[in-house]
This record gives C-alpha cells, structure tokens and sequence, in this order.
C-alpha cells in the first residue's frame, strides 16, 4: 500500500508576535499529505583544512553534524512553505550518506553543515603546536531525482583567517638561582606558575600561566604583542649557612619580578631564556 505521511505546518496568520507568548488566533495548523514512498540517496565526503604542512584537505572529524532538508513544496502540491528535514553525523571516513523523500521530478536539498571546533597544525614546521579553530561552510544544495544517487562533496573553511594571523612560538628555559652551592641555575620548584602577558598600546589583550615542569617551556603567543613574564613564588633555597660558612641551609626566599620577553612576528619560532634571578630572604 502506498504510504502517506501528514505533516503538520504552523502558519503565521499576523504580526506582532512576541516572544514569550502568542494568541490562538495568531497560529493555526493544516495537514499537508507528503508521499515518501519514493526516496533518492545524497552521498558524499566532508573535507576541512586540518593540516597546514601538508598538501589537500582532510577529512572532517567523526560525529561532524549535517542538517537535511527539502521544501515540502517540492513534495506536495498542498504545501507552499515548511520543510522535511533530517540531521545526519559525518562518519569515520569523513563520508555521509541519507536517504531523501524525492520524485522523478526532482527536489531540491539543503545541506546546512554546523561549525565544529578542531585542532589544526600549522605551517611553520614540526616544534609549531597545533591550535584549536572553529571550521565553517554555508549551506549547499543538490537536486536529487527518485531512484538515483547523487554525490555532493563538502568543504569546511576556517572560520577566521585572522587565527593564522595571530601567533607565534616561544620556547626556551626558565631558571633562578636556588642554590648556591653548585654554581648552575635551577630550574623553578615543579607547580610554580609564571604568567606570561601580552600587551598592545599598553592594554593587556592576552594572558597565559605556564606551570614550571622542569626547565623547559613553550607556548603560543600572540604575534605583534610585547610579551611580559611575571612571577611570585616561595621556595628553599640552597645557601651558606651564617654560623658557618662552611656548611650550607636551607632558607625560604621569596622570587618576585617580572622579565620584557619580545615581541614577534606570526608564525615564528623564537627561543627566549630568562632567569628569576636569586630572591629575597622571606620575612614572616
């Protein structure tokens, strides 16, 4: 038996709608019949741009969602506003594929793809990190007639091309004096934080703490910006002791400063040591 589907429609009948409540009068409801017994297939990839050092696109992540839709005109004569619709996720492969109400006149389909957020590597080379960027694309159609397959692939782009704009890479070694014994520099007890800030015509636009892990850092930064790095912490440090010079103690200093780190151009690498220095002894 031929199968026919009532979809109800909401029709606007004035103006002057509010957005927290409508009237009775201002709403009403018609069944429009829609004949989905014939069907025709929309198939295709999903492409976005993840990797800046290698060449082509690649395929948009798993789970990326796509919104279905054709006119319900296209599908009755009754109908002349509303639409059927469907929402289908991009699959490991980046490939879609969905089954559509048609006729062998042929429909119309929307594909109205939603943003996503994802990490994209860029171009500098291998040490530049990757940096999360919202991806997006307007919606595409396609006509689809019953009984056939039609193929529409999907490119997303990136959003903003400002993103690639903005950064740089900064890595180097953060050191400090907290032994005197040994005549090297130290790396900074694990967990102290150093906050880096950056700075345009004076205003702080931009801040970021890195946790000290080691001697190492690196981090993004943004490009065109004076970089300051600012720290306040506590720790033992390694000294001669007052009663004998011979021996050494432990005693709580206190680090506090801040050190002029640079200002760089997008999409570089630069290597910035800087050192805490030697603190104050702490006055409880």
């Amino acid at each position: 038996m031929k199968k026919i589907f009532y979809l109800t429609i909401l029709t606007v009948l004035g103006l002057g709608l509010s957005v927290t409540s409508c009237t009775e009068d201002q709403l009403t409801s018609s069944a429009i019949m829609v004949d989905t017994t014939q069907v025709a297939t929309l198939s295709g990839v999903v492409y976005a741009e993840l990797n800046l050092q290698t060449a082509g696109k690649e395929i948009a992540p798993a789970g990326t969602n796509l919104l279905v839709t054709i006119p319900l005109s296209d599908l009755s004569s009754n109908a002349n506003q509303g639409n059927w619709e469907k929402m289908i996720t991009v699959g490991q492969n980046g490939a879609y594929s969905v089954e559509v109400p048609s006729n062998n006149k042929g429909v119309t389909v929307t594909v109205t793809p939603t943003d996503f957020t994802a990490d994209l590597t860029l171009e500098n080379n291998a040490q530049f990190p990757v940096q999360k960027t919202v991806y997006t694309i307007a919606q595409t159609t396609a006509k689809v007639k019953a009984g056939l397959t039609t193929y529409l692939d999907i490119t997303y782009g990136i959003k903003s091309q400002e993103e690639l704009k903005y950064t740089a890479m900064l890595y180097g070694e953060i050191t400090g004096e907290l032994d005197t014994d040994n005549g090297v520099q130290e790396a900074l007890p694990t967990g102290t934080i150093v906050t880096f800030i950056g700075k345009v015509n004076n205003v702080i636009v931009w801040s970021k703490d890195v946790v000290a892990n080691g001697k190492v850092y690196n981090l993004q930064v943004p490009a065109n910006t004076a970089i300051t790095a600012h720290w306040n912490f506590k720790a033992d440090k390694n000294v001669q002791s007052p009663a004998d010079p011979s021996k050494y103690i432990k005693v709580k200093y206190s680090y506090i400063g801040n050190s002029s780190i640079g200002t760089y151009n997008p999409k570089t690498d630069n290597i910035r040591d800087f050192n805490v220095g030697g603190g104050n002894p702490f006055i409880y």
